[in-house]
């Protein structure tokens, strides 16, 4: 899980643009204005220039930094830090102007994302619900039956972090891979904390009309 290409690429994008909305008086690049009775104004750095805001971090969670943890027998705060130096000299090699490096173990992030949560848990927008489907560890993310593909046992796929990598299977049975980057997925099923977003469809329509 160290960086790579895709991750200077992405934050040289990010820098670029936060540059020039930067020169160009760009208000959606300005830095959230907390109310003065709000628990988070303090959570936020007061040494953040007015001007931009332009953040970068390391997400440290998921199954993906669990198993990497394991691997070098490292418990996984232990292992992100480690990692998450590596991150940050990343910024500081393509001169990226990062104002905020954030990991999310730090306690200013725990404690903003515990009063986020109460503050929509009091509000009524979670509710618990249990969701099953496709899992890929490698992406990080859910697909649909419509964009895997049956793979039989054993069979070396292309993938877009390894190559050819051999497909785990179980008693010789098929396995599925998401065709696009040709990793495989596991089918799960859980019960979490869901966020009623549907509640907010049409406010997102008027202001997506708006041009946001």
């Amino acid at each position: 899980m160290e960086p790579h290409l895709g991750h200077a690429y992405t934050l040289c994008l990010a820098d670029a643009w936060a540059r020039y909305a930067e020169i160009r008086g760009h208000p959606a690049l300005s830095p959230f204005s907390y109310p003065s009775t709000s628990r988070l104004k303090s959570l936020v750095k007061s040494n953040v220039p007015p001007q931009s805001l332009l953040s970068a971090g390391t997400d440290e969670h998921g199954m993906k930094v669990k198993l990497a943890a394991q691997k070098a027998s490292l418990s996984p705060k232990e292992y992100c830090d480690q990692i998450s130096p590596l991150f940050q000299s990343l910024c500081e090699v393509f001169s990226v102007n990062v104002k905020d490096f954030i990991r999310t173990t730090e306690d200013r992030h725990r404690h903003a994302v515990e009063e986020f949560w109460r503050h929509l848990d009091k509000s009524g927008q979670l509710y618990q619900a249990t969701y099953a489907g496709w899992y890929s560890t490698s992406d990080e993310a859910f697909y649909t039956e419509r964009e895997l593909t049956q793979t039989k046992p054993s069979v070396s796929v292309q993938s877009s972090t390894k190559s050819s990598p051999t497909i785990p299977t179980v008693d010789n049975e098929p396995v599925y891979v998401v065709t696009e980057t040709g990793n495989p997925v596991e089918r799960v099923e859980e019960t979490n904390f869901m966020f009623r977003l549907t509640s907010f469809k049409d406010p997102l329509h008027k202001w997506l009309d708006s041009g946001g």
